[in-house]
């Protein structure tokens, strides 16, 4: 009989998918695996799998030559959240929207230091001399 280890939860691409065969009578000569319509392969040792939807098949022959029925579980693999993908277009405009205003700021800060100071408007009480 043959199992995979995990066989429920969450994937994601890291998962390290295993298989495990045994036989009381004869033992195991060998395990095969699968996936989704590829071709069988002998089983060497763990394996992940891509971001996607799969089935994978499996299943192993004992020392007298019996194969065993095929077993396969569906597997939905997700990808792992790019955060620097995602956040760093966010970060060059919030960088370039910081700089825009600061350039703005100075410009304007220039120009009312360039322009003569401006008298304070008489007022309706006081007289003229």
């Amino acid at each position: 009989m043959t199992s995979i280890s995990p066989d429920q939860g969450e994937f994601d691409i890291d998962t390290r998918f295993t298989l495990t065969a045994t036989d009381a009578g004869s033992g195991v000569n060998m395990t095969e695996c699968k996936v989704d319509s590829g071709q069988w392969m002998n089983y060497t040792g763990e394996f992940s799998l891509p971001e996607g939807a799969h089935t994978v098949y499996f299943r192993s022959r004992d020392n007298l030559g019996n194969l065993e029925p095929e077993n396969s579980i569906e597997v939905q693999v997700k990808g792992k959240l790019n955060v620097v993908g995602v956040l760093l277009p966010s970060i060059i405009i919030a960088i370039l929207l910081v700089l825009i205003a600061a350039i703005l700021l100075k410009r304007r800060r220039k120009s009312e230091a360039d322009e003569p100071p401006k008298q304070p408007p008489e007022t309706a009480g006081e007289l003229k001399r």
